[in-house]
């Protein structure tokens, strides 16, 4: 699932399994965020304007 972010926002992972989270850079690259292994809730912070989850269940909310 990708999710459009702000770049240096925090965001809350809530996944219902294990996860990981890469951020997608402008050369089809990726470089991993966060990787989980067990659901739950995690924090993190988004380095590109867009992110990809592995759990297509996870919700995704900005942190303030």
């Amino acid at each position: 699932m990708k999710v459009n972010t702000i770049p240096g926002a925090s965001y809350a992972l809530t996944c219902t399994a294990a996860c990981t989270v890469h951020a997608l850079l402008n050369d089809a690259a990726s470089l991993i965020v966060l990787e989980t292994e067990n659901s739950g809730q995690y924090i993190f912070i988004a380095p590109t304007d867009t992110i990809e989850v592995s759990d297509e269940y996870a919700l995704v909310t900005q942190t303030f």
